[in-house]
C-alpha cells in the first residue's frame, strides 16, 4: 500500500446489499470500510457515492424497492458526515420524474445498465467534485 497514494478514492456499494443485508448492519460494514479506507490514505478525499435506484418494475421487489435504497441513502449521507468523507448523490442523475431508474436504461434486469448511462454516471462525478488546492 506503500506504493499507492491516490490523491481521490470513489466508494461506491450497490443495491444488492440493500436486498439482503439489514440498513443497520449495511451502515456497520460500510462504516468500516470507510475507516479502513481514511486509514491507508489519510491524505486522499474520499467520495461515497449513493445506491442507484432500480426499474418501477424491479422496485415491487420489496427487497430493491426505491424507497428503501432512499432510506439506506440517507443513512448513508449520515454516515459520511459522521466519517467525514464526501457523500455524492449520484442517484440524481439516474432518476425519472417518479424516483425511478428508466426502463429503458435497464431492461433485462431493472439494475444494470450500459454505456449511456456510465457516461451518465461519469459526467457526474466529473461535475460534484472537491476543489483542491495545486
Amino acid at each position: 500500500m506503500d506504493r499507492h497514494n491516490p490523491g481521490k478514492i470513489y466508494i461506491m456499494l450497490g443495491a444488492n446489499g440493500v436486498a439482503f443485508l439489514a440498513e443497520e448492519d449495511m451502515m456497520g460494514f460500510y462504516g468500516e470500510f470507510i475507516d479502513s479506507v481514511t486509514q491507508q490514505h489519510p491524505d486522499a478525499i474520499v467520495y461515497v457515492q449513493s445506491i442507484l435506484p432500480v426499474t418501477a418494475e424491479k422496485s415491487e421487489d420489496e427487497r430493491y424497492s426505491n424507497d428503501r435504497i432512499d432510506q439506506y441513502n440517507i443513512s448513508l449521507m449520515n454516515l459520511c458526515k459522521e466519517k467525514g468523507v464526501y457523500y455524492l448523490n449520484v442517484a440524481e442523475a439516474f432518476k425519472d420524474e417518479l424516483g425511478n431508474l428508466p426502463t429503458e436504461a435497464s431492461p433485462k434486469d431493472g439494475m444494470h445498465f450500459g454505456s449511456t448511462y456510465y457516461m451518465k454516471w461519469f459526467d457526474y462525478l466529473k461535475c460534484h467534485a472537491v476543489a483542491t488546492e495545486n
